[in-house]
């Protein structure tokens, strides 16, 4: 985590693009730092900062469905496996959030932030 000497603006928008993620709408943990990034695509911290959002909120969408996907066979098997993957759900969601707003308290006070595990898709 580097950090970088910027101004105020240019922090809030960056703390903005992570905190995007916690729209509560369909796929809007995607499209929120996608609307950051399209806003503010002359500025390169917002964008870097917004590019690396997008790529984890892909790649925890993947793994969570990889994930419950493994839950639901697993629950055609074994009997009373669904608290298993209610208590799952809540704890991925939980330290989903966490990552989140770590992120986001990151960039207001100005560090590049890499989130733990995110493919990178858009470079």
């Amino acid at each position: 985590m580097n950090t970088i000497e910027q101004d105020t603006g240019t922090r809030t928008w960056q703390a903005a693009a992570h905190l995007a993620a916690l729209l509560p709408i369909p796929f809007g943990s995607v499209i929120g730092p996608i609307v950051i990034w399209i806003m503010k695509r002359n500025c390169a911290p917002v964008v870097a900062q917004a590019k690396e959002a997008v790529s984890f909120q892909i790649s925890a969408q993947i793994y969570c469905f990889l994930i419950l996907l493994g839950c639901a066979i697993a629950c055609a098997y074994v009997r009373h496996f669904g608290f298993a993957v209610i208590a799952f759900i809540i704890v991925w969601r939980i330290g989903w959030t966490v990552v989140v707003v770590t992120a986001a308290v990151a960039a207001s006070v100005g560090r590049e932030f890499r989130y733990p595990f995110a493919i990178r898709f858009v470079k």
